[in-house]
């Protein structure tokens, strides 16, 4: 399968999300590693879904962080490909790391504050009703955050990578309801 944009689906906490995106040919899978926060994945369950799962590359979503010390240990027990970040977890995260970041932005000050770290930056995450954030963002590789097909036009109106969906509950192991999610990727597939 392949897709004709680069596409995140985050908050991915079962296995049926993780096999079905990796099978529709997505890039990037996100996993929520922070206690408490909505769609948190233990490890042992993000080891087992790592197990079943090869292909997309893996963003360790870190919204909730609280303490920059935890982070060497949440990089040596997920081993994320990337980190996803909001604005209040970024001053959190050191320059010195390695490992390229994905920025969930808001306004244009917030594209003023990360300016000083493109660098670090591989993407920034800005949501389908923010186009003007999304039009001065031109330092970066801008993905847009989709609720549903409806925004998928703006991908022929803007300079865009890619786009950026989530994962959602299992009503029980084996039987999912991809909705959105589904009709999304359909749309994205190369004919």
């Amino acid at each position: 399968m392949a897709l004709k944009t680069l596409v995140k689906v985050g908050n991915i906490a079962n296995l049926s999300d993780a096999r079905y995106c990796a099978g529709m040919g997505v890039d990037l899978l996100g996993f929520t590693a922070i206690e408490g926060q909505p769609s948190y994945i233990s490890l042992k369950l993000y080891q087992d879904i790592r197990g079943w799962v090869a292909g997309p590359a893996v963003v360790l979503e870190l919204y909730g962080l609280k303490d920059g010390g935890s982070l060497p240990r949440l990089l040596e027990d997920y081993r994320p490909d990337y980190l996803e970040v909001g604005m209040e977890e970024l001053d959190l995260i050191p320059d010195s790391l390695d490992q390229p970041l994905i920025v969930s932005i808001h306004s244009t000050e917030d594209l003023s504050r990360i300016q000083r770290r493109n660098k670090m930056i591989r993407y920034v995450i800005i949501n389908e009703d923010r186009i003007d954030v999304i039009r001065k963002a031109e330092l970066f590789d801008v993905i847009l955050s989709l609720h549903s097909t409806s925004g998928l036009q703006l991908l022929d109106e803007l300079p865009l990578k890619g786009v950026a969906l989530n994962g959602s509950p299992e009503l029980r192991p084996g039987y999912k309801d991809y909705g959105d999610l589904a009709e999304v990727l359909e749309k994205l597939e190369i004919d």
